[in-house]
């Protein structure tokens, strides 16, 4: 009879009713879960704006067909992942992208853009890349003002959306040039640089930047670039206020910071040190090499000598010929009373013909070493005099003078020649170690002193 009473107790009672009515709380709660996802699904939520931001080269068209949502279509059909991945993979220009759900209608888009570093002149077009080494286009024929031309990578194949780098592995680094610029772009822009004309890394030990096509900076390696920039844009600014320290950084020319701390500076004509390459247009024949004057003509092959020593030579010869000229002009003869004159003195002085053969043979060994160095035959004339005969061992016309008057004008001519010389010489080096030179600043711990 207790065990009845225990079965039927109260509490038991109580627990046996809940526990029946508990699968229908549950499958209550679960339907009406159902019936408010499905309603806002469907009818809440319901997309109508997006929100874009950061994104300048697309428009809002083109980046809505990449995500692929409509207008009025609902939030949560939106795969933003997808989305994401999309918009990087399709518009070369997006470096990366968040997309969020702003309830109830709005859909927020953040952009962040690729910068543009430069262009790389190519068979089909420019193809620019960023400052990532992404190649954002191809094919461009001509390039918007602003963006500054590379020099000196070569040997690269350029598809829209990859990366330049050392292999195809996609794991692989950029090549050098791009890791160079990455830091060189970095420093200018902090330095508030932004007319870059052109960068040259074709010497990795010397990268060259232009800037605003009338100055030329030579940093030299990578190393230490954030305080070889700032530096510089120390002294142009010392230039700009008027102070006189730097009253002798030209206008345009060089600066030349690729062996620190000193920085040269050489106000020199812009269109001698820049490079030409850095100025073709696609489709444009590139134009002869000249000699970098106004009007100036096609050059000739290169010889041997540096530049400074030919014109040192080309000035020396001329002024020489010159001389000569006036000298032999004035004892000039007939070749035919030449050549009498010539042979009566042979039969009658055999042995002085014979002496002047060794010492016209003397003289052209001691002539000067530019005759023997370059290809074109020189033009600068030697005048001997032999028994009275006048002889031009430089191809002139020979001619006879007195003996009493050509001792005087050979050994003048000679002198006057080897005198000129060495002074075109000494002139054109001091010349050159002045273009070398330059002005130079020393870098103090404040600002820079002109020495």
């Amino acid at each position: 009879m207790s065990g009845v009473q225990s079965r039927g107790s109260p509490k038991r009672r109580i627990f046996r009713k809940v526990r029946r009515y508990l699968l229908h709380y549950i499958l209550l709660a679960a339907f009406c879960l159902a019936i408010a996802f499905i309603m806002c699904y469907t009818v809440f939520f319901k997309l109508d704006k997006i929100k874009i931001s950061g994104c300048t080269v697309y428009s809002e068209t083109q980046i809505v067909d990449e995500i692929g949502a409509e207008k009025g279509e609902s939030l949560f059909k939106i795969n933003i992942s997808n989305a994401e991945k999309k918009l990087v993979g399709k518009l070369p220009y997006i470096r990366s992208v968040k997309i969020s759900r702003q309830f109830p209608t709005t859909l927020k888009v953040e952009i962040e853009e690729e910068e543009i570093l430069g262009a790389v002149y190519t068979d089909e077009g420019f193809a620019i890349l960023s400052t990532t080494g992404k190649v954002l286009e191809t094919g461009v024929l001509a390039l918007s003002e602003g963006i500054p031309q590379i020099v000196g990578i070569t040997g690269q194949t350029y598809s829209t959306g990859s990366y330049v780098r050392e292999s195809s592995n996609l794991n692989s680094d950029l090549i050098p040039q791009i890791q160079a610029l990455q830091t060189v772009q970095q420093e200018l822009k902090n330095n508030d640089f932004n007319d870059i004309t052109y960068y040259d890394v074709t010497d990795m030990l010397n990268i060259k930047v232009m800037i605003e096509d009338r100055l030329l900076m030579k940093l030299g390696t990578n190393i230490d670039m954030d305080y070889k920039i700032h530096f510089i844009k120390g002294v142009l600014d010392g230039k700009e206020s008027g102070d006189e320290e730097f009253e002798n950084v030209p206008e345009e020319g060089t600066l030349d910071f690729s062996n620190p701390p000193a920085l040269h500076t050489m106000s020199i004509d812009i269109d001698k040190v820049k490079n030409e390459d850095a100025y073709h247009d696609f489709g444009v024949e590139k134009p002869p090499v000249t000699d970098n004057i106004v009007g100036g003509e096609e050059s000739e092959p290169m010889q041997t000598l540096t530049p400074s020593t030919q014109e040192g030579e080309e000035s020396t010869e001329q002024t020489g010929q010159e001389q000569t000229q006036e000298q032999t002009g004035e004892v000039t003869q007939p070749e035919e009373q030449s050549q009498q004159e010539s042979a009566e003195q042979t039969d009658t002085q055999p042995e002085q013909t014979q002496d002047s053969g060794e010492t016209q043979e003397t003289e052209q060994q001691t002539a000067p070493q530019a005759q023997t160095q370059t290809d074109i035959p020189k033009a600068s004339p030697q005048v001997n005099e032999v028994n009275g005969v006048v002889q031009n061992t430089g191809g002139q016309t020979s001619g006879t003078q007195s003996s009493a008057a050509q001792p005087s004008t050979g050994s003048q001519t000679q002198q006057a020649g080897n005198g000129q010389a060495q002074d075109q010489t000494q002139s054109q080096n001091q010349s050159g170690s002045t273009q070398t030179g330059g002005n130079v600043f020393n870098s103090p711990s404040s600002a820079p002193i002109v020495n």
